[in-house]
């Protein structure tokens, strides 16, 4: 009984007033995640756009609508903006890679915001939030990986951004959902969708004997995102820890295979 009461209060510790996200300030605020965006002589990204607000308007509209595509790079400067139009019920794959000028930058994240928000949304006190697939080429590989949203991370009012992120009081540990395989190689990228600069621990354990293989320590701004390695000498499986006052610190996971042409990506 006393061990239940206790679990019940420390919950209660860590979850007072610490949503995933803040609301935004008006209904009218399209919502989108924080995406990744890779471009390099090896990467490609795109984008799947639908046209969102069609699929819950009764009656199909007939002009042409739009979202907004704000690109960041990875200390979370804003470096460019593109607008695309879309047809009522329309999608297009969007190469989001070919938005990105100059061979400095290499990642970073971007924001979808819609601008057709049907009424339905406002009656129910409900937000049009962009929370689609990103997907990759590698090594000109034909195919593409998919990755989902992850987290409702940022708004869009009066012609400029603003995070929804939400910061921790207490340090909070968040431990990948699977092991780290010595055969493969991994990269993980952290986005910081708060309005504070974040302090990330990456603790990598071995699996057998829990011992640290190795800490990796980062400071990411707002907007911004971190891309980390994992320990390449280590060898037998291990897991990986991460610290932060994030409320969820789940990253991005690129997964590549012993002959490095294979690869994957996933949420942790």
């Amino acid at each position: 009984m006393i061990k239940k009461i206790y679990k019940k209060l420390k919950r209660g510790l860590w979850t007072f007033k610490q949503p995933l996200a803040a609301r935004p300030k008006s209904l009218n605020n399209p919502v989108s995640d924080l995406f990744v965006w890779r471009k390099s002589s090896k990467w490609q990204t795109y984008f799947d756009l639908y046209d969102i607000g069609s699929f819950y308007s009764e009656i199909p509209s007939k002009r042409e609508v739009n979202a907004k595509i704000i690109f960041y790079n990875q200390s979370g400067f804003k470096i460019n903006e593109h607008t695309v139009n879309l047809n009522p019920n329309q999608n297009r794959c969007i190469e989001i890679s070919s938005f990105i000028k100059g061979e400095k930058e290499t990642f970073g994240t971007f924001a979808v915001f819609h601008s057709n928000i049907p009424s339905i949304f406002i009656e129910h006190k409900s937000y049009l939030t962009e929370r689609g697939f990103v997907s990759y080429k590698y090594n000109k590989n034909e195919l593409r990986h998919y990755v989902h949203g992850n987290s409702d991370a940022i708004s869009f009012l009066d012609n400029s951004s603003y995070l929804l992120g939400v910061s921790s009081f207490l340090k909070r540990e968040y431990k990948l959902q699977f092991n780290l395989d010595d055969t493969e190689k991994y990269e993980f990228i952290l986005i910081n969708y708060t309005n504070k600069h974040q302090e990330v621990m990456l603790t990598f354990l071995d699996e057998a004997t829990n011992k640290v293989i190795n800490v990796k320590k980062y400071s990411i701004n707002p907007n911004g995102c971190y891309l980390s390695h994992s320990d390449s000498n280590h060898i037998g499986n291990s897991r990986l820890v991460i610290s932060s006052n994030l409320v969820m610190a789940r990253p991005f996971v690129f997964r590549y295979g012993v002959n490095r042409n294979f690869f994957d990506v996933f949420h942790g």
